[in-house]
């Protein structure tokens, strides 16, 4: 699944964002779930990714009030009037026009301020479904200026063909992407259902080729176990809008049993989502809690709470989170420990702490743009920081077949012998 589950906060008519997620020090965020070829993750982005889409946008469009300010865009007129009477060739008015929109917005030089043309906003939607056609099954972010693979899913071809978490992309169909974004490659990436996807790649220093058959891939957000101890693992890939109601149809059905002992929430790879998605997780362990704080400056515009639903309150619980877990995953690993519902376990999580909100514009195309920051309960923005964990356990043996979970392991020891 090729998702740039962007792990940014986006906003949808319905529902509040995070995207899968790519953000760092040296990590720009798009975290990428590569269904089809690629969450955010990210993310939209997953990452990315993702509130009450705000219909706003053009003012004659949509008859709203718009600033009266203007830009003076007669250099832009002066450039298209030199262009159009020396240029040897058939220009087309529309790209322009939308090349011109994409770089106004780029040159923001806000990684999740961006323009999305209708098929980016189509394949942004089908990302936050977890359903997309022609991609590989694969999770992809960004770091240290280069694509990598964060996660394979199950039953995929990009399982089946042997790639594996940390593989470096460095070419697609021989073309080099390395140090293009997340998006990009994506895109080269995904292709009609059927055929074949060439990724060179590099893997402990040495380089690698795979070809790729792209399928049609639909994964569900959240996928549950019980352990033989009777600790409930619940894996999150996104946070999309049917989320929290599996994850508390999970609890509730344990809980039914009489065996819910212990719940360890696996944020690992997950670039987020919809906002409100994340809040109503929340609410599975917190009654009547703050989970989240949005702030435009230093003006509070908008604070998230939960219901009085708690089916797992006062009930042990851990979540794993590591490098790739952004945006709505990081708001609820930091609710809930803020609030002393949870302790985070695994390594320091994205960095995600701004809000993105999507606004219609002309032709089906749409702007997401940063419109405020997000703080936890306890009043801590994580952008670029991220949230360090209570206990730092580093995966090892990651690329090893069929090698043993040890975050997974030490985070069901930690469940019950209070350290």
């Amino acid at each position: 699944m090729e998702n740039s589950t962007d792990p940014s906060l986006q906003q949808s008519a319905q529902n509040n964002a995070v995207e899968k997620p790519e953000k760092k020090k040296k990590q720009s965020v798009a975290l990428v779930t590569i269904f089809a070829a690629i969450f955010s993750l990210g993310i939209g982005l997953f990452l990315g990714y993702n509130e009450r889409y705000i219909e706003a946008a053009i003012s004659n469009i949509m008859g709203e009030k718009m600033s009266t300010d203007e830009l003076d865009l007669s250099n832009v007129q002066y450039t298209y009037q030199k262009l159009k009477a020396n240029y040897d060739g058939k220009l087309d008015d529309e790209k322009l026009i939308q090349g011109a929109s994409r770089g106004l917005v780029e040159a923001v030089g806000d990684e999740y301020t961006v323009f999305l043309d209708a098929e980016e906003v189509e394949e942004f939607n089908n990302d936050m479904q977890g359903s997309i056609g022609g991609g590989i099954g694969a999770e992809l972010y960004k770091k240290d200026n280069n694509v990598v693979i964060a996660n394979v899913l199950k039953d995929t071809p990009a399982l089946k063909a042997g790639l594996k978490a940390g593989d470096i992309i460095a070419f697609v169909n021989d073309e080099n992407v390395l140090g293009e974004s997340t998006e990009n490659v994506v895109k080269k990436i995904r292709g009609e259902v059927g055929t074949t996807v060439k990724l060179n790649i590099v893997r402990d220093g040495k380089a690698q080729e795979f070809n790729v058959t792209r399928q049609i891939i639909s994964v569900p957000s959240v996928s549950s176990e019980v352990k033989d101890d009777g600790t409930l693992v619940l894996s999150v890939s996104r946070f999309d809008q049917d989320t929290a109601k599996l994850m508390r149809q999970a609890v509730q059905a344990q809980k039914d049993k009489n065996s819910l002992k212990g719940i360890v929430v696996d944020l690992r790879n997950n670039g987020g989502g919809y906002l409100e998605s994340a809040v109503k997780a929340a609410g599975i362990w917190l009654n009547n809690k703050e989970v989240v704080v949005e702030k435009r400056g230093n003006e509070v515009v908008d604070k998230r709470s939960t219901g009085n639903e708690a089916i797992a309150n006062g009930v042990p619980t851990i979540i794993l989170a590591n490098e790739a877990t952004a945006s709505a995953s990081e708001i609820l690993a930091g609710a809930l420990r803020d609030h002393g519902a949870a302790r985070i376990v695994g390594a320091k999580t994205y960095g995600k702490g701004s809000v993105q909100s999507m606004f219609s514009l002309p032709d089906n195309n749409q702007l997401k743009v940063t419109i405020a920051r997000w703080y936890t309960p306890k009043g801590v923005n994580i952008s670029k920081q991220g949230l360090k964990p209570d206990v730092e356990i580093i995966l090892e043996n990651q690329k090893a077949e069929n090698a043993n979970d040890n975050q997974l392991d030490e985070a069901i020891k930690l469940l019950y012998d209070g350290r």
